[in-house]
């Protein structure tokens, strides 16, 4: 795996497989659990696992929308218009993941956003290994966590 990935595929696999473990499997009609167990799970663990997935379940949503339609023949510059689409319609969201991401994670998150925003603007992740390797420990933490 020496060969660099293409900086639109890795936001947009690695984003979408990234918010996928966190998507809605079970409808919303669900009751949220009350203040005693979110504020048990908030300081047991660190940040707010909970609303860290509601907020990539919310990213995912937005990303499909952005993503549907690339064509399979689609450039870079394609992939980096529709991933500044993402940030700029997400920003809100990616802002509160930094701020609630569990402590399990909560080094990697900001070093797996800031490669999907270098990425963004300039098709390239100047710190790629760095942010690939903390984007396994996220993904890791969220399927045991979100799914």
């Amino acid at each position: 795996m020496n060969r660099t990935r293409l900086a639109p595929l890795v936001l947009a696999g690695g984003l979408a497989l990234a918010l996928a473990a966190c998507g809605d499997d079970e409808p919303d009609t669900q009751s949220a659990p009350g203040p005693a167990a979110t504020s048990a799970a908030t300081s047991a663990a660190g940040g707010d696992a909970d609303r860290y997935c509601e907020l990539t379940a919310e990213l995912e949503a937005i990303g499909e929308g952005i993503f549907a339609d690339v064509p399979e023949d689609a450039g870079e510059e394609e992939y980096m218009r529709r991933e500044q689409q993402l940030l700029e319609q997400g920003s809100a969201q990616f802002e509160e993941l930094e701020r609630v991401a569990p402590e399990e994670i909560a080094d990697d998150v900001p070093v797996m956003l800031d490669g999907i925003r270098a990425r963004a603007a300039t098709g390239e992740d100047p710190n790629q290994d760095a942010a690939s390797a903390a984007e396994e420990r996220v993904l890791a933490w969220e399927e045991e966590n979100c799914a």
